[in-house]
């Protein structure tokens, strides 16, 4: 019987502000929290300290998310993992075709830096999951107050697997 270590799930959430915001059970946004499960790790980046909003393209990445995305690749260079899935988020305003667009190119931005940063092509999966996944539920009838409100919706998160499953090879 093989015993393994559950993975730490360590949530970066940079920026982000809940003020009137509820958080979703089990989002794991607080912060500094850390939750142990199976064989992977997540690190969750605001995809407004990423891109600016509404933007998702790899020419579209703040200097301040290059330099984050660089540190996990060399985390990832330095360390052996069987595979990486970027995942891409949006909030919930705006249609959901367009939602699932924009956190594929989100998604599709943050791999190809990773790659630039020289992990291994081969072991990076994108996948855009629009709005799916809420962190918080806002129900601001302010625009600006309800953009806020849901900034942490917005994420890119890195969930590295130390080995393979059966998810991957599909």
């Amino acid at each position: 019987m093989k015993k393994t270590l559950g993975p730490v799930i360590l949530a970066i959430s940079l920026g982000s502000m809940l003020g009137g915001c509820v958080l979703v059970p089990g989002s794991g946004q607080s912060s500094g929290e850390q939750i142990l499960t199976s064989s992977s790790r997540v690190e969750r980046l605001s995809a407004d300290a990423l891109f600016p909003f509404g933007r998702g393209d790899v020419g579209d990445i703040r200097p301040s998310g290059l330099r984050d995305i660089a540190q996990i690749a060399a985390q990832l260079r330095a360390s052996p993992f069987a595979h990486v899935e970027v995942l891409g988020y949006t909030d919930r305003l705006g249609s959901g075709s367009a939602n699932l667009a924009l956190s594929q190119r989100r998604a599709n931005a943050v791999r190809e830096v990773f790659i630039q940063q020289g992990v291994s092509a081969e072991k990076i999966r994108a996948k855009g999951l629009g709005s799916r996944d809420p962190v918080v539920q806002c129900d601001n009838a302010d625009a600006d107050a309800l953009v806020r409100c849901l900034q942490p919706n917005r994420r890119v998160e890195i969930v590295t697997y130390v080995r393979d499953d059966s998810r991957w090879r599909q």
